[in-house]
């Protein structure tokens, strides 16, 4: 008989820190995937008691919502789902706030799930900061690309600072869910 192994270490569940994407682009369908995931995964860390933090963005990132593990925060979590911004994309701005984050002792061992449509220019230098802070911290960034709408998807940025990029397409056609892909997600966090 031929099995194979599989590990079952548990990982240090730790925070998590959400970058959801509010341009332009993201209007309409976008924007209903893109929050109706940034609440589904704050239900997540609740359940577990974790710390959540959303950063909306667009052009700019605004300061972070923080929802502590036991803090019951409806008023925040209908900002996190309400709140659009419009205008243009900079992933830079974002990434920079969850780095401030993690720099926090409360959020040190959190991971950043990056939420967005599509490309956005993120510069050579950034990038290296990015990658040597991810490697000295120990986090991890998985990127969501929500094509679920009218525009055009691109993943070419997100593979530059991301460890995994789901589809949402991938999580919506799914008829079970105990799929390999919402574990993709959801298991990774």
């Amino acid at each position: 008989l031929t099995y194979s192994k599989e590990a079952h270490k548990q990982k240090n569940k730790g925070p998590i820190i959400v970058c959801v994407d509010t341009s332009g682009s993201m209007n309409g369908d976008e924007e209903i995937w893109s929050k109706a995931l940034t609440v589904g995964i704050l239900e997540v860390a609740q359940m577990q008691k974790r710390d959540f933090a959303c950063i909306i963005y667009s052009s700019s990132a605004d300061d972070p919502i923080v929802i502590k593990k036991d803090e019951i925060a409806p008023q925040k979590i209908i900002t996190c789902a309400e709140k659009f911004h419009g205008g243009g994309t900079s992933f830079e701005s974002p990434l920079n706030k969850a780095l401030e984050l993690i720099k926090d002792s409360t959020f040190k061992e959190a991971d950043i799930v990056f939420i967005t449509d599509g490309d956005c220019y993120v510069s050579d230098e950034f990038t290296r900061k990015f990658k040597a802070t991810k490697e000295d911290k120990g986090f991890k960034t998985l990127g969501v690309l929500v094509n679920m709408g009218r525009g055009h998807c691109s993943d070419s940025s997100l593979k530059e600072f991301c460890d995994s990029i789901t589809l949402v397409s991938d999580i919506a056609d799914l008829k079970d869910s105990q799929s390999t892909v919402n574990k993709s997600i959801f298991g990774a966090l």
